[in-house]
């Protein structure tokens, strides 16, 4: 029991929940149908384990930062070696391929890319995690985009896919992974990792969180006059509300101590706006 705990907090539950929805979103999106087939759970728990495998990876590369910005995770508190996490890295690698096989071509190739992905962010010599920006782009594309066109491939073509509604979610998404990083200034600092939280500080951190955001919403607006979405996208600005909470919270307690609660909103600030695009898309 306690070493599936174990197993479980390495894969950072959150993150594999997010992008399981992103592949439910896209695959409901697809079908047209909200009771979802077996084929497009069986693509969901594919795509979260590879969304796991990858956090798992950074955790084993990345254990003396976590031992001093998440000390009660599995590796960095020690509660487990590292010869456990890789076993848990290369039965979740496992796992994630062999169910995509039997799902289908994309998702396994989807898959494939997380897993390769995840080598090419956390590994040296290229560590991509280093790098403002691409580190917090290639996050949020593994929480939202592949996931969305994945799911959306599962029953559709790729000439008809929503791309302004899958560039708006991982848009909302790039924001939403901005908190992930600011529980680990420190010792992202120590380490020579650039991010953010790190390059603006977290109070202004916050402030370009909402700039962004407000740009976003703006697009999202000018889509609606336009006539290319319909008036029930509405709907979508309501995380914008929770949005701009966030970032004023984030200028108000610029600490890294509030980090996890940051991100916990963040995620579900997320989950909320890819359901609103959902039904938005499903109505309209």
């Amino acid at each position: 029991m306690k070493g599936m705990k174990h197993f479980l907090n390495s894969m950072v539950p959150m993150t594999i929940i997010i992008s399981a929805i992103s592949v439910f979103v896209g695959g409901t999106m697809s079908s047209g149908i909200l009771n979802p087939s077996l084929t497009l759970v069986m693509a969901a728990i594919a795509y979260a384990l590879s969304v796991g495998s990858f956090n798992m990876l950074n955790n084993i590369f990345d254990v003396k930062s976590d031992r001093l910005s998440k000390p009660d995770r599995p590796l960095a508190s020690m509660e487990i070696t590292t010869m456990t996490a890789f076993k848990y890295y290369i039965l979740t690698v496992s796992l994630s391929l062999i169910i995509a096989y039997f799902v289908n071509f994309i998702i396994l190739i989807s898959c494939v890319f997380v897993i390769i992905l995840s080598i090419l962010y956390s590994v040296h010599p290229i560590k991509l995690k280093r790098f403002i920006y691409i580190n917090t782009i290639l996050v949020s594309a593994c929480y939202s985009f592949i996931p969305l066109s994945a799911g959306w491939l599962l029953f559709s073509g790729l000439q008809s896919t929503p791309w302004y509604i899958f560039g708006a979610i991982t848009s909302i998404s790039f924001i939403m992974v901005i908190t992930k990083d600011i529980q680990d200034v420190h010792a992202d600092n120590i380490f020579g990792v650039s991010t953010i939280p790190i390059f603006y500080g977290i109070e202004k951190s916050g402030k370009f969180m909402r700039n962004v955001s407000i740009l976003i919403y703006t697009a999202v607006f000018i889509l609606i006059l336009s006539n290319i979405f319909n008036y029930v996208y509405f709907l979508t600005f309501i995380p914008l509300i929770g949005i701009l909470h966030l970032s004023s919270l984030i200028e108000k307690n610029s600490t890294e101590k509030m980090g996890k609660v940051f991100l916990r909103r963040a995620g579900l600030i997320g989950i909320t706006a890819e359901i609103l695009f959902l039904i938005s898309y499903i109505y309209s």
